[in-house]
């Protein structure tokens, strides 16, 4: 006789208290113990607030790491983020996952990055337009090509080929940090 295990209950987490107000304040006047920043599944953030947060970017050089996963984030606000990125000089973790953020949206942030080619990680796997199609995809694939700095990119790849090729370069990318950091240039 077969017999079910019984069903273990895990509590909900938490929800994020960040004040996002204050977050923002504090990214404004650059203060240095801000280096990272939790946005994460905070619902109830405007459009307004976020736009907000990307601006700030743009002249922060304390923050190292921003997450904004699952905050509603749309292309408006993605765009906003991109323009702020091809200026920030100091941001190297980048979460923007499980949003509303379209394959075009996700190229402007990508060129974006390249301009500082700083970032080293950025995760935006589980858009809500979950496929980016082979044009988008391809896009991705080049504009990696052409980064030296990201060692991490999460994302939900369709075609094979696209996933090989930015696997090898974010592999050659680590090889040359790996290089580097032991002394063989």
């Amino acid at each position: 006789v077969a017999k079910a295990q019984e069903l273990i209950k895990v509590p909900d987490e938490p929800p994020n208290k960040t004040d996002v107000e204050e977050s923002i304040k504090r990214l404004k006047d650059n203060d240095s113990k801000l280096t990272h920043l939790n946005l994460n599944n905070i619902k109830n953030i405007s459009v307004e607030r976020l736009i907000e947060v990307c601006e700030t970017l743009k002249t922060n050089t304390t923050l190292e790491t921003l997450e904004m996963a699952s905050v509603n984030m749309t292309d408006k606000v993605a765009k906003k983020l991109a323009e702020a990125l091809s200026e920030n000089k100091t941001l190297k973790v980048l979460n923007v996952e499980s949003n509303f953020v379209s394959g075009e949206a996700i190229v402007e942030i990508m060129k974006a990055i390249n301009k500082n080619q700083t970032l080293q990680e950025l995760r935006v796997a589980n858009q809500k337009p979950e496929v980016l199609g082979n044009k988008v995809e391809m896009t991705l694939v080049k504009l990696i090509g052409e980064n030296s700095t990201l060692l991490r990119f999460g994302i939900a790849l369709e075609f094979p080929d696209a996933r090989v090729r930015i696997h090898e370069k974010l592999q050659e990318n680590n090889d040359n940090l790996r290089k580097k950091r032991v002394g063989k240039d």
